[in-house]
């Protein structure tokens, strides 16, 4: 099975370290940030999302400690 090979985005040549953070994460957020454009017709709408344990009743009588956003299990 051939290597999965990671390319450096500024530089076009294979990675050392794919996974290794940015040297400028400001600006790879910011490059991320401006591609990420919704299809023609559609907008991008904001959602504020607060992830948490909580006490989840799954059946009567029956709870186990979950993950879940704004107090809830998705």
């Amino acid at each position: 099975m051939p290597a999965h090979e990671h390319h450096d985005p500024d530089t076009h040549r294979p990675s050392t370290d794919p996974h290794a953070p940015s040297a400028d994460p400001r600006a790879a957020y910011r490059r991320a940030y401006d591609a990420a454009q919704p299809d023609p017709g559609r907008s991008v709408v904001r959602v504020d999302l607060e992830a948490g344990e909580l006490d989840w009743g799954y059946a009567p009588g029956k709870s186990v400690r979950a993950w879940g956003y704004n107090g809830r299990v998705p």
